[in-house]
């Protein structure tokens, strides 16, 4: 799942983890992180400086909330509007990725099962 934090016409740019649409500094939202303190350099991946992409018509620029280890719209370009299934409006299952399948307790994020997120 990703979130859209551009559309068609607007210009996306990163410099230094920090995102700018049309030459506005967007902050981070809520839950999205950035988990490595370090920076990419710019000639070496686009994770955390990318030159300015006009995100073409009826389509949209996406990242996921795990900035440093996503995969999304920098890697991979825009998403036609046409890929667009639907909106977000619960969670129903989450898994702690850092934890082993063998300590269930803290494998299962119940606190976050079945959770409202409109």
């Amino acid at each position: 799942m990703k979130r859209c934090v551009a559309v068609g016409g607007d210009t996306v740019r990163i410099s230094g983890k920090t995102l700018f649409v049309n030459g506005r500094e967007i902050s981070l939202p809520g839950n999205a992180k950035h988990a490595d303190p370090s920076v990419i350099p710019k000639d070496q991946a686009k994770r955390d400086f990318l030159n300015p992409v006009v995100v073409p018509p009826r389509s949209l620029f996406v990242m996921g909330d795990n900035r440093d280890f996503s995969s999304d719209s920098r890697l991979w370009g825009c998403v036609s509007e046409r890929s667009l299934i639907g909106k977000a409006v619960i969670i129903l299952f989450s898994i702690d990725p850092n934890a082993p399948w063998t300590d269930l307790p803290r494998k299962l994020r119940t606190s976050r099962f079945f959770k409202d997120i409109r």
